[in-house]
């Protein structure tokens, strides 16, 4: 009989069995496995937004994360610290205009926890959300905020991100409670 053995030897690192690498802190595309984590800062972010008095819907939030991250004209990131815990997140959209084939790539939301505000997480969520309006075709890259939340603060986020402020949103509430739909 002939036996073949095989003796190439790899070189490099091995991790010991015990140990579990760490993941490394940074922006990627949100996965499944986030939801429960991009739930809680849904919650977060509604709780201090000015839509804080519409309710949550949560079986309709759930399935627009799920959509934001698997559909091809969407865009959902995260910034995981290397604990492995979530510490900010944005969603948003690539589409035509109304009125030409010309892109314009949204945003939904960016939102990054009070504890890390003013880090660079909400820079590499807004960075990684540009290169993916680049690569989608989009023209102009749009942000707005309409959650009331250090609104300066904010204005100058974006201007020093290279944007320019162009126009208002305003905000009216029509009715305290939703109608009734059959």
């Amino acid at each position: 009989m002939n036996y073949q053995i095989n003796t190439t030897v790899a070189l490099g690192t091995v991790a010991s069995p015990l140990e579990t690498p760490k993941p490394k802190a940074g922006v990627r595309p949100a996965r499944a496995q986030d939801i429960e984590q991009l739930l809680e800062m849904s919650r977060a972010l509604h709780a201090e937004g000015s839509y804080r008095d519409i309710p949550i819907f949560e079986p309709k939030l759930r399935a627009f994360l799920t959509h934001a991250m698997t559909d091809a004209e969407h865009a959902c990131f995260v910034y995981e610290d290397r604990s492995g815990r979530l510490m900010g997140f944005m969603a948003g959209y690539v589409t035509a205009h109304f009125f030409s084939l010309e892109k314009s790539a949204y945003d939904l939301f960016v939102f990054v926890r009070p504890e890390r505000r003013g880090s660079l997480i909400a820079y590499r969520l807004c960075s990684a959300f540009k290169a993916f309006a680049e690569q989608a075709g989009a023209r102009t890259l749009c942000f707005g905020t309409i959650a009331g939340i250090a609104p300066q603060r904010t204005r100058k986020f974006f201007t020093g991100f290279g944007m320019t402020e162009v126009g208002s949103l305003y905000l009216q509430t029509l009715s305290k409670t939703a109608p009734v739909t059959g």
